[in-house]
């Protein structure tokens, strides 16, 4: 990781998750500005309503400065832009447009350079259902949480199906394919509960078309970071997460002393074994550059799987730069990187000319 690699970052976004891409991109920008891994060209913001603003890099210039009172340019058009500059762009925008396959299909259509990754392995983990789904079936020695999925036209009897189903058992309410554990609650199923529980979906419903309502595991979690460095793929220390509650949620992600992110430096079985499987998913699932994975590991050593986060949170306080540093790994050595890998992946043929009768 010692060449200096030219890029671009994308930042902000049409998201639920717009703050946690601002919040990154301060970050980034304050981590490697200075950098002599990376030179910074442009820096593209894209607003709430997903129009584009294009600004050149100005060391010391405010963060919020490249959000005010700028020109907007329509998404094609600062893709068109990101091509003919041909610098490397460094996606940080998260959630809806960001990590859920869309901007990636367009970034591969228009052929832009940059740390997209592949529309599968983004769309796949974007739907906590379906990648939960996915490891059951393709890594068995993985248990998955009993889980109900709910539709918005499932709502006037999401109350009969929750009792039936989960009676007396805490559960978690969580979005299906929302970021930063948003309108994610743990409640005790029984019938005080219920009304709350409705207003907690209806919320979901709001911003997506799933809301999940899974059995709530008891145990440790962690969270298993991983970085592809050209065709291999390296574990990162270990974070193990603790609350009071027993329960990582909204809050406890987001609000100082709500959390204890502990860095395992000595691997034990159980981490050993955690990190194996991460490396495992990370190939058989074809993600790129880096991934989150989050576990629950039970008082008996069942290994539960929550979720992949495909652009991990790079925030002041978030898991993955703290990952990083334990590996005495700046985040301008591994954006270079996130360039080479993009330089080292193979060009595939896209056209076969055959004769059809």
């Amino acid at each position: 990781m010692t060449s200096r690699a030219r890029i671009s970052i994308a930042f902000g976004g049409k998201s639920t998750e717009h703050r946690a891409s601002l919040e990154s991109f301060r970050h980034v920008i304050g981590e490697i500005h200075n950098d002599d891994s990376v030179e910074i060209e442009d820096i593209y913001y894209v607003d709430v309503e997903g129009r584009v603003a294009v600004t050149p890099f100005q060391a010391g210039l405010p963060v919020d400065s490249y959000v005010r009172d700028r020109e907007y340019m329509p998404y094609w058009a600062a893709l068109g832009r990101m091509v003919n500059a041909g610098t490397f762009v460094l996606n940080l925008l998260y959630g809806n447009f960001g990590e859920d396959g869309k901007i990636q299909g367009a970034a591969a259509i228009a052929s832009v350079p940059g740390s997209f990754g592949p529309v599968l392995a983004a769309s796949l983990a974007m739907s906590k259902y379906h990648m939960n789904q996915y490891i059951a079936s393709a890594h068995p020695v993985v248990q998955i949480p009993d889980t109900l999925l709910l539709r918005e036209c499932d709502l006037p009897e999401a109350s009969t199906r929750i009792f039936d189903r989960f009676h007396g058992m805490e559960i978690v309410v969580k979005p299906n394919s929302l970021g930063a554990s948003l309108f994610t609650n743990r409640y005790l199923v029984d019938p005080e509960c219920i009304e709350s529980i409705k207003t907690n979906l209806a919320e979901i419903f709001e911003y997506d078309a799933n809301a999940l309502v899974q059995r709530y595991v008891s145990g440790t979690e962690y969270s298993i970071g991983c970085l592809q460095k050209n065709e291999t793929v390296m574990v990162l220390p270990a974070v193990r997460i603790e609350t009071e509650g027993a329960f990582f949620g909204h809050e406890e992600k987001h609000r100082s002393g709500k959390a204890n992110e502990i860095i395992i430096m000595e691997e034990s079985p159980v981490v050993k074994s955690l990190g194996d499987l991460s490396i495992e998913i990370f190939k058989s699932v074809d993600f790129r550059n880096m991934c989150r994975f989050d576990f629950i590991v039970s008082p008996e050593e069942a290994i539960f799987f929550l979720e992949a986060n495909t652009i991990p949170g790079l925030m002041r306080n978030s898991i993955f730069p703290k990952m990083l540093a334990a590996s005495d790994i700046t985040l301008g050595e591994a954006i270079s990187q996130f360039h080479n890998n993009f330089l080292s992946e193979r060009a595939r043929k896209s056209f076969v000319d055959y004769h059809i009768d």
